[in-house]
């Protein structure tokens, strides 16, 4: 993994944590509308491309 692509992986966890850190309670519908979200469908999308392209799993 370069560290380009590590830098962008960190900075959406960051952005995830924040917005779960931001919900009163996890609850099921909270994690279900934040991970339905369009911008991090595609961040998701563009990390397993990668993952793929580079054979991390």
């Amino acid at each position: 993994m370069d560290l380009a692509t590590c830098g962008y992986i960190s900075q959406i966890l960051a952005r995830l944590y924040s917005k779960l850190k931001a919900e009163p309670a996890l609850s099921d519908e909270a994690l279900e509308r934040l991970f339905s979200e369009e911008r991090y469908k595609i961040y998701f999308k563009h990390i397993k491309r990668k993952a793929t392209e580079n054979n991390w799993f």
